[in-house]
C-alpha cells in the first residue's frame, strides 16, 4: 500500500487498486510517467474513458456502449468525428433492427439526416432507409423470395413503388 496524494494498494489477493484525488482528463488515474494527458480515467459510476492529448477520445459506459469520439454512445459501437457524422453500429433486437447508421446529425440527433443500413427480423428482409430527419425505406430486399422493392419517382408526382422477383 501507498498512500500520498494517490492511492495505490491491494484490496485482496492478486488485485490492485489506483485512486486519487485527481482524475481528469489532463491527469487522468492510469497513465505514464512525463506525460500525463494520455492514459485512462473514470469519467461517470462504471465508465471508463480513454485519453490522449488530454482529450478523452472512447468511452466505455455502464451499458457496455462504447463512444469514439462521443461521451455519450447510443448504441454497442458509436463513432463521431470532428465534423459531426455518425457511424452507428446498432445490435438491438428490439424495434430497431441489426444495421449501420451512416449519419450527419452530429452528437444532439444522431439518427438524423443519413442512411440506415439493416435486417429487418420482423419482415425478413434486408433495408436501406435514407432521409432527414426521418428515414424512410427506399430499398428492400426480401429474405425468402429475392424479390426487390425501390422507390421510383415519377418526374411529375413522385410516386411508385415496383417490386420485382429475382431469378
Amino acid at each position: 500500500q501507498i498512500k500520498t496524494n494517490a492511492d495505490i494498494f491491494t484490496a485482496q489477493t492478486g488485485s490492485w487498486q489506483i485512486s486519487g484525488t485527481i482524475a481528469n482528463v489532463s491527469y487522468p488515474n492510469y497513465g505514464f510517467y512525463g506525460n500525463t494527458g494520455v492514459g485512462m480515467y473514470r469519467p461517470a459510476v462504471d465508465s471508463l474513458g480513454f485519453v490522449t492529448n488530454s482529450v478523452e477520445r472512447m468511452r466505455i459506459t455502464s451499458a457496455g456502449n462504447v463512444g469514439i469520439g462521443v461521451t455519450g454512445p447510443v448504441q454497442k459501437l458509436h463513432i463521431v468525428d470532428t465534423n459531426g457524422a455518425n457511424i452507428i453500429l446498432n445490435s438491438n433486437t428490439g424495434a430497431e433492427n441489426n444495421g449501420i447508421w451512416m449519419t450527419e446529425g452530429g452528437v444532439a440527433t444522431p439518427y438524423a439526416n443519413g442512411a440506415y443500413v439493416y435486417y429487418d427480423s420482423t419482415n425478413n428482409a434486408f433495408k436501406i432507409n435514407t432521409g432527414t430527419s426521418s428515414l424512410l425505406t427506399r430499398f428492400e430486399i426480401a429474405r425468402d423470395t429475392g424479390a426487390i422493392k425501390f422507390n421510383s419517382y415519377s418526374a411529375t408526382d413522385q410516386t411508385g413503388t415496383p417490386t420485382y422477383l429475382l431469378g
